[in-house]
């Protein structure tokens, strides 16, 4: 159960790595065979690697802004229920008012 935690708590952080070393290594790929260090690859396998990488890190761009957003409503929802919880305990902490007959004579 305790790695199943630390999956999921480290999950996102990895992805980011992961992807950010994809994208190191596809820009140093790209440079070393423009200088002639390592061998060329067709073109369609750097752009395919590019556009696999760039959805990619889109994609835990938005993972975050979700979890961030997410994480708002929640604090609202709590917001809320702390509000609607203290206008309940107001209303039935407080004694009500007694009613009072209506008197025509005196008015």
């Amino acid at each position: 159960m305790k790695i199943i935690k630390l999956i999921e708590r480290n999950i996102k952080p990895a992805c980011i790595t992961i992807l950010s070393i994809s994208i190191a290594l596809l820009i140093g790929t790209m440079d070393g065979a423009d200088a002639g260090v390592v061998e060329e690859m067709p073109m369609g396998i750097y752009i395919g690697w590019g556009i696999i990488t760039m959805v990619g890190l889109h994609a835990a761009y938005q993972w975050n802004e979700m979890e961030n957003e997410a994480a708002y409503w929640r604090a609202k929802a709590e917001q809320i229920h702390q509000h609607h919880e203290a206008v309940l305990t107001k209303l039935y902490s407080t004694k009500p008012e007694r009613k009072r007959a209506y008197d025509r004579e005196k008015e």
